[in-house]
């Protein structure tokens, strides 16, 4: 569904798009991500933000990448986030190893590829096995498909003043620190289709196996 200004912050309107009428973006089949077909209109004219990915999810990604065509891909942290480096740093065998799937199951993107690291992140590998990445180790900037946006793994982290659109994840969103004119885009929460023309915002819900495979985080902790 499209997020158009007026009426609340976007934190809200997006919030609302999700869990108030979950199902109308976004469809499941099998556990699986559908195509959101009623977003076929905006093939190649959009932008792509996802954040804290279990590896579990990249097919899922990579379909729907294929589908949407989107010119850049804005990942706000956590990019294997069924392995837990800040609690067990001897698993960077394995993060590593679930960049290189990550890297294969996507393609070059027309305006890049954007990572926020997050605290289960590596950005030593990250720079090693995902090359044509441009991340950031805290928050930063960017100006992408004519939309300037603001992109951090955690809500604190974001830059100050805020852009059009201000991507995170890490935890469910905060009450406080929203403006109405500036959208705020939980990537945890939800993907999100930025339309290039328009600035429209289309939330997409996850599938329903992904929060457990993100190792039940929000009831063990970040």
């Amino acid at each position: 569904m499209p997020l158009t200004g007026g009426g609340g912050s976007g934190s809200e309107r997006d919030r609302e798009s999700v869990l108030g009428r979950m199902g109308h973006a976004a469809r499941r089949l099998t556990g699986q991500m559908a195509r959101p077909l009623e977003l076929e209109p905006l093939r190649g004219r959009c932008l792509l933000h996802v954040s804290d990915t279990p590896s579990t999810f990249y097919g899922d990604l990579g379909r729907l990448v294929a589908f949407l065509r989107p010119r850049a891909l804005i990942h706000t942290g956590d990019v294997a986030d069924d392995v837990k480096l800040e609690r067990n740093p001897r698993e960077i065998d394995r993060y590593r190893r679930r960049l290189v799937t990550f890297r294969r199951l996507l393609p070059p993107f027309e305006e890049g590829l954007f990572i926020a690291c997050g605290n289960h992140d590596s950005p030593e590998a990250i720079a090693e096995l995902l090359p044509a990445a441009t991340f950031f180790e805290g928050g930063g900037a960017i100006r992408v498909g004519g939309q300037s946006l603001a992109l951090a793994h955690r809500f604190r982290d974001l830059p100050r003043p805020p852009c059009p659109f201000n991507l995170f994840g890490h935890a469910p969103s905060p009450p406080e620190g929203q403006r109405a004119d500036a959208r705020y885009l939980n990537g945890l929460e939800a993907l999100s289709v930025i339309a290039i023309e328009g600035g429209t915002v289309h939330r997409l819900a996850y599938p329903a196996y992904v929060d457990g495979d993100r190792c039940l985080k929000r009831k063990i902790g970040l």
